[in-house]
């Protein structure tokens, strides 16, 4: 191979690494990242109008144990459209899975996180192991402020 053939090539491959980089860029889902959790937690599709509001991580723990929330705005059809994709999760009031949850967002109210949800309009509830109440994810949507809390507990 010649080296006018070489340079040719490797103008080539250069132009083409400078052309994708950005559009790998606008194919990229740019969304931050505790969106991108609540939605492979649930495994639901969430639209890039959803945002973060706020989040508290679990404490520093030798086996990762404890409570986290992240705190989730969205308009009224993004709510209506998780509402029916999360059916089969919802949990009724007074139920031991629900209970489960209040107690977890206790917890996190104690350490000092405000989940801001005023009303619990749908409660979701998923176990993550065999171990029903000591490892789960919930959600609970407030619709009148347009708000979702997803909370998680390891133990």
């Amino acid at each position: 191979m010649s080296d006018k053939k070489y340079k040719k090539i490797i103008l080539i491959m250069i132009f083409a690494a400078v052309i994708s980089i950005p559009i790998l860029f606008l194919l990229s889902d740019n969304r931050e990242q505790a969106v991108k959790e609540v939605e492979n937690e649930f495994g639901v599709t969430l639209s890039k109008e959803v945002y973060r509001i706020k989040e508290i991580k679990k404490e520093p723990s030798f086996h990762g144990d404890g409570e986290a929330a992240i705190l989730l705005g969205a308009d009224a059809e993004e709510i209506k459209r998780i509402e029916n994709d999360l059916k089969d999760y919802e949990v009724l009031e007074g139920s031991k899975e629900y209970e489960a949850i209040d107690s977890c967002i206790n917890v996190l109210k104690d350490r000092g996180f405000d989940t801001e949800i005023e009303n619990y309009d749908a409660v979701y509830f998923k176990q993550t192991t065999d171990y029903r109440f000591a490892n789960f994810i919930g959600l609970l949507i407030d619709e009148k402020n347009e708000k979702i809390l997803f909370v998680k507990r390891d133990s």
